[in-house]
């Protein structure tokens, strides 16, 4: 498919809808109730076929009437082949319109441009990691646990996400979940990092959770895992 009109797209997504999709996802996304029901799969092979063709164009038509509408946009800033500053560009755009983690997430997964660019977009992530609105700092960490998992990296990262502090669930959970990942990989550092850090009880408790649920914890991780358990009931 080359992009000819946005017109010709939505009849091509309302012909990908699946009704039974659709209810699967409203129960994912709470408060989400502009579906179609594409499923991703779908969703990518579109981004791919726009990014191939007149992406430009059709960046400067793009809608966010429907969750799959704002969820494409994203991905194809993701899939198009253009220079690293104009994929800023597009991206600093696009993160007003990010209002759930469905959508957050998958863009920052289809950010692989970041692999070759991993300096130029940390210097970019950082307004969004002290920003106070919820989907930018949920961007941000998200960001760092697909692109900056090395050893090397966590010295930068740990001290940023000591310092959020936020009430909102999905920026909560994001720094969990970003920190499980880092334990994984990492267990003596992040270890070092949780014993010592200034992470508010339900980020801290979330995080030892989602590290216990791993399924790659060796009994010494598992032990170290809950003797962090025991130092949250004592801040408790």
């Amino acid at each position: 498919m080359s992009y000819k009109s946005y017109a010709a797209l939505l009849a091509r997504m309302h012909a990908l809808e699946d009704p039974a999709y659709r209810s699967f996802m409203s129960r994912l996304i709470p408060g989400c109730e502009n579906l179609r029901g594409i499923r991703m799969p779908a969703l990518r092979r579109l981004a791919k076929e726009i990014a191939r063709s007149d992406y430009r164009r059709y960046m400067a038509e793009a809608r966010e009437d429907t969750y799959e509408e704002t969820l494409l946009q994203g991905l194809v800033i993701g899939a198009c082949p253009a220079p690293f500053e104009e994929v800023c560009a597009y991206t600093r755009s696009f993160i007003p319109k990010i209002t759930n983690w469905a959508v957050n997430d998958s863009f920052c997964s289809s950010l692989a441009i970041t692999k070759s660019h991993k300096s130029e977009m940390w210097e970019f992530l950082q307004p969004y990691f002290f920003s106070e609105r919820p989907y930018e700092l949920r961007f941000a960490v998200v960001m760092g646990l697909c692109y900056y998992k090395e050893a090397a990296d966590l010295a930068q990262i740990f001290p940023l996400l000591d310092r959020i502090r936020s009430e909102e669930y999905y920026v909560r959970m994001a720094v969990a979940w970003a920190l499980s990942i880092y334990y994984v990989s990492h267990p003596d550092i992040t270890s070092a990092y949780l014993h010592s850090c200034s992470l508010d009880s339900f980020t801290y408790g979330k995080t030892l959770q989602k590290i216990l649920e791993s399924r790659r914890l060796t009994p010494a991780m598992r032990k170290d895992v809950l003797e962090l358990r025991k130092r949250e009931r004592k801040q408790i």
